[in-house]
């Protein structure tokens, strides 16, 4: 664990996000004790001179403990419908468990994230088809993912005086991935079971991921109940229980041309293969997240590349992820910033009577058909 005061020879910036990624935002006086920083610039550097930069704080939710799995789509939309593609995901957002999509350049393919409770799959799946039968969707494809791992940024890679990433890709190559204590390891989101909640628990979730650096009293106010009430939930549920447990700093530059977004897909991996590119973006600087589905069909990886690196970043791709099996399909993809969304947990698809999630498609489909205009969906 991170206990001892950083060198003062470590930009401060630094000494800030590694403290974040070890206790979270929130307790700005033992960031301030970590670091060796005066409280009142931490609080500073936290709130508003890093999300200047580009980072943003986050809350990382095990999503298992709340009784709910990821799944990973890859879906399109037919020519009639990509106007409306947007509104329509937007729809699935909340009640349809969707919490996040983005457009991918050039193809106009989307992907999208759910966190929806396993035995709801089947069901969802035939949601799915009914709206590939019905015209809205061309296809689409699903994966459960059983082993999701979100990245902090890496400090020690980043020049916080240029705000620019300074790096020499002979020290990215040779890191060792696993079993050096000095650099900031992967933030890791493992199986695990589920976990007793209620309806005060996933809106504290919800608002920490609003905002990772609220206060307690914020968050009271902010939901209309006791500070003490809230307090309590958040200690004794939220953090013991692991709930939330961890949090990432990320780079995402708010301007999009310096920041290009990629996805990785491997489709089909022989063992192999999978460790090799598990390993390049393990250590690669720029990655978000990672994942692999539940029968091991596919790997997905997520990285914001800084523009000024992104062929060298291509380079290395190609050298880590050299593919042995020529059946494996490899695909790498651009999103389009301008057509992304991130939603919180569901919670309004919690049902706070039952003390259980539900899903009402009826209601879902009748959204959906407001949406397209009609009084049905359209037959092909």
């Amino acid at each position: 664990m991170y206990e001892k005061s950083v060198s003062s020879e470590v930009a401060p910036e630094a000494r800030v996000i590694r403290a974040i990624i070890e206790i979270g935002p929130r307790n700005i006086s033992e960031i301030a004790r970590r670091t060796g920083l005066p409280v009142e610039t931490v609080r500073y550097k936290v709130k508003h001179q890093l999300p200047r930069m580009g980072f943003s704080i986050r809350a990382i939710v095990n999503s298992s403990k709340l009784g709910l799995a990821r799944y990973w789509v890859n879906l399109r939309f037919s020519k009639e419908y990509e106007k409306l593609a947007e509104q329509l995901l937007d729809v699935l957002s909340g009640k349809g468990y969707l919490t996040y999509y983005s457009r991918v350049l050039p193809y106009g393919n989307y992907y999208v994230m759910l966190m929806l409770p396993p035995e709801m799959e089947r069901e969802y799946k035939l949601f799915l088809d009914l709206l590939v039968d019905s015209g809205v969707l061309t296809t689409y494809k699903m994966f459960k993912l059983k082993f999701f791992r979100h990245f902090s940024m890496r400090p020690e890679y980043f020049d916080f005086r240029e705000r620019k990433w300074e790096f020499d890709w002979k020290s990215v190559e040779t890191e060792v991935s696993e079993g050096d204590p000095n650099r900031i390891m992967k933030i890791v989101e493992e199986d695990s079971e589920r976990v007793p909640f209620d309806k005060i628990d996933l809106l504290i979730i919800k608002s920490l991921q609003q905002d990772a650096t609220r206060k307690i009293s914020e968050i009271a106010e902010d939901l209309g109940i006791h500070p003490k009430t809230v307090r309590y939930h958040m200690l004794q549920h939220v953090m013991k229980r692991g709930m939330v447990d961890k949090y990432g700093v990320f780079w995402a530059s708010g301007d999009d041309r310096e920041v290009i977004w990629t996805f990785f897909s491997l489709v089909s991996p022989v063992y192999e293969d999978l460790r090799m590119a598990e390993e390049a973006f393990t250590i690669l600087p720029f990655t978000i997240f990672d994942a692999i589905s539940q029968q091991g069909e596919i790997y997905v990886a997520a990285a914001a590349i800084a523009a000024a690196c992104y062929v060298d970043t291509l380079r290395f791709i190609n050298r880590k992820t050299s593919i042995s099996d020529p059946s494996a399909l490899t695909e790498l993809s651009i999103i389009d910033v301008r057509a992304t969304k991130s939603y919180t947990i569901p919670v309004s698809a919690y049902s706070e009577d039952e003390g259980r999630w539900v899903l009402d498609l009826n209601e879902i489909e009748s959204r959906v058909r407001v949406t397209l205009g009609e009084a049905s969906f359209p037959k092909k």
